[in-house]
């Protein structure tokens, strides 16, 4: 559901999709604060960096992760359609790449890679340490079943980080806090 480990050039992105240049908050804690019991913490040194995850997911790298990937133990079904809620990491790097390019690259391929996908929205978080970040938001149609997809991106040092949380879209209001805990984590 990531895009793939590619660097896209600001130059191939025609043309641009600009993410607003709003002023970045400062960070701030998930609208619904989340008890420590019900998260615990990932460190990934070889990849440089850690995150919050629920308690009920585990460290799964199979369908429908790429690369470090949580899936809640307890799949969650819309009609005949079985899909896992779950969270994603992958990186890139070194990169060149300034957060907005890299926005704005993901905006231009996701479509591209996921082609029933329509962005939502992004916003501009600041993460511990007063890391930038920008969320971007959508929504992807497969035979049917509408899926929701929060995409956090983030580069820290000259790596570049894609963060997803995605869940049915019929359950995404019972996963919103965690995987925002979660995504607002990061460091």
């Amino acid at each position: 559901l990531n895009p793939p480990s590619i660097e896209i050039p600001v130059s191939a992105i025609s043309p641009p999709v600009v993410v607003k240049s709003t002023p970045t908050p400062k960070a701030a804690p998930p609208a619904t604060v989340i008890p420590t019991s019900q998260m615990k913490q990932y460190v990934n040194d070889k990849e440089g960096f850690k995150i919050l995850v629920p308690v009920n997911f585990s460290n799964d790298n199979s369908s429908p992760c790429e690369s470090i990937c949580f899936v809640n133990k307890k799949y969650d079904r819309e009609k005949s359609y079985i899909y896992p809620a779950h969270l994603e990491i992958d990186s890139v790097g070194p990169t060149k790449m300034d957060l907005n390019a890299a926005a704005n690259g993901v905006i231009k391929l996701l479509p591209t890679l996921l082609p029933n996908f329509k962005l939502i929205g992004s916003k501009n978080v600041v993460l511990k340490n007063d890391l930038k970040a920008i969320i971007i938001s959508g929504t992807l149609y497969d035979d049917g079943i509408k899926t929701r997809l929060d995409e956090l991106v983030v580069i820290k040092g000259s790596k570049l980080y894609y963060f997803t949380a995605g869940a049915l879209d019929s359950t995404w209001n019972n996963y919103k806090d965690l995987f925002e805990t979660s995504l607002l984590s990061f460091e």
